[in-house]
């Protein structure tokens, strides 16, 4: 039986072929590890300042909807009194806001719009209304059949809201119980611009626009404008042309 003898290599070539990275390979490796890191670091930034700017444009969109929604929905019920059957619906006997007695403009039912007119708030705003912005007036009962209660609103912007530095879509509304609350509706409304269509020349069909008041308009256009709290964001606007469906 032959036998071989295995030959080790010399330490000299162990240490050959053992040889880790030089300082220069070690410099150039960490060169392009921070190279790589960085590019991942910008593109991750740039992608978290998109979706955040993503975000506060769709929250100023919800913004503008929803109250563009509420004044929408109050314009259309103006004038809804024809349609109750029995007992009259219940109303408190007196209305007032902070000592004041509102009776008159909280249980009236003509004008069943009213914009910017003598009397449009009656809880006193001084310094607070939005200065060029309209006030709009909605009366009607309450859309529940149960029992419908006497429903007056007054729109308007306010200088301050919930949130620091911005107005807000506020309203006036006479409560069950013959108080008038002021409520918010919405933080970051700038400004309210309404406009009434009329009928001119008599042929039945709306054909110009006035900003004075609604009584015996066809339509109404309602404008919403919305403040983001970032520059780069700005504002937006929206239009709504809502007709007057329960003019006396």
């Amino acid at each position: 039986m032959t036998c071989f003898a295995a030959r080790l290599p010399a330490p000299t070539d162990l240490r050959r072929h053992l040889r880790g990275f030089s300082l220069t390979e070690l410099m150039v490796a960490l060169a392009i590890n921070a190279f790589v890191m960085a590019g991942a670091l910008t593109l991750y930034q740039r992608h978290s300042q998109h979706y955040q700017f993503l975000q506060a444009a769709a929250a100023l969109e919800e913004r503008l909807t929803f109250a563009m929604r509420a004044l929408i929905d109050s314009t259309q019920a103006a004038g809804f009194f024809h349609l109750t059957t029995g007992s009259p619906p219940p109303v408190p006997a007196t209305a007032f806001c902070g000592g004041r007695d509102v009776t008159a403009w909280a249980l009236a039912t003509i004008p069943i719009l009213e914009v910017n007119s003598a009397g449009s708030l009656p809880c006193s705003t001084v310094g607070r209304a939005m200065t060029g912005s309209d006030i709009l007036v909605s009366r009607h009962l309450d859309s529940q059949p149960a029992v419908p209660e006497q429903q007056a609103h007054a729109w308007y912007v306010d200088t301050r809201s919930s949130e620091s530095g911005l107005p807000s879509l506020r309203r006036q509304t006479l409560l069950a119980d013959g108080r008038v609350q002021n409520q918010e509706i919405m933080p970051g409304i700038t400004a309210l611009r309404v406009r009434s269509v009329v009928d001119s020349d008599g042929d039945g069909l709306g054909d110009s626009l006035h900003n004075g008041p609604i009584a015996g308009a066809l339509a109404v256009l309602l404008e919403v404008v919305v403040q983001s709290d970032r520059n780069d964001i700005g504002d937006r606007t929206a239009r709504r042309l809502i007709t007057v469906r329960n003019q006396p």
